[in-house]
């Protein structure tokens, strides 16, 4: 009897070893695909913020320029190249939405402000206007122009596209602002 307890006992273990080593490939299984579905997910990410980064370099690279203070739906309709961690990036720029403006008043200007000096009207006409002037001059020559501009980036690499809309408000000429945007 003792003998054949033995042989059903290295039966036993073999059965139990045998489950422990598939449960064991099973877990090995699991955890492979489950580091590479989170590689998946942190690669997707970084792609993402970068493009969202390239998008807003763009658009902080067109803002900046003097040409968008002087006529801001010409300036932004464009391309522009951004270099982000090492990659180029091409932005693609819709047209600029002009959403609300607002004619600001002569009261409004610092005559002695060189940023004003273009709005302020008779500066052109032989210097700033008076004191007597300000209170019945009415509007200025400058509004205040709210624009919606976006930009899209599209990785090269993976594919992923990103559309960064910002806000910005810009003082210009009454005069360019009435073609695209209501005062």
């Amino acid at each position: 009897m003792t003998h054949r307890s033995a042989r059903t006992q290295a039966g036993a273990t073999l059965i139990i070893a045998l489950v422990m080593l598939v449960a064991m490939s099973m877990l090995a299984i699991w955890g492979y695909h489950s580091s590479t579905a989170n590689m998946r997910i942190v690669g997707n990410t970084q792609a993402r913020v970068e493009t969202q980064a390239a998008a807003e370099a763009a658009i902080e690279k067109v803002l900046s320029t003097s040409g968008f203070k002087d006529d801001p739906a010409a300036t932004a309709q464009s391309t522009v190249d951004v270099k982000v961690n090492g990659t180029t990036y091409t932005a693609h720029f819709a047209k600029p939405t002009c959403y609300k403006a607002k004619v600001i008043k002569q009261t409004e200007l610092d005559v002695d402000a060189a940023s004003d000096a273009q709005c302020i009207k008779g500066s052109s006409q032989g210097g700033p206007m008076s004191d007597d002037d300000a209170g019945t001059a009415g509007n200025s020559l400058c509004s205040t122009s709210e624009w919606q501009v976006g930009a899209t980036v599209t990785d090269p690499a993976t594919g992923a596209s990103e559309t960064v809309n910002e806000g910005v408000a810009v003082r210009v000429l009454t005069e360019v602002v009435t073609a695209s945007c209501p005062v």
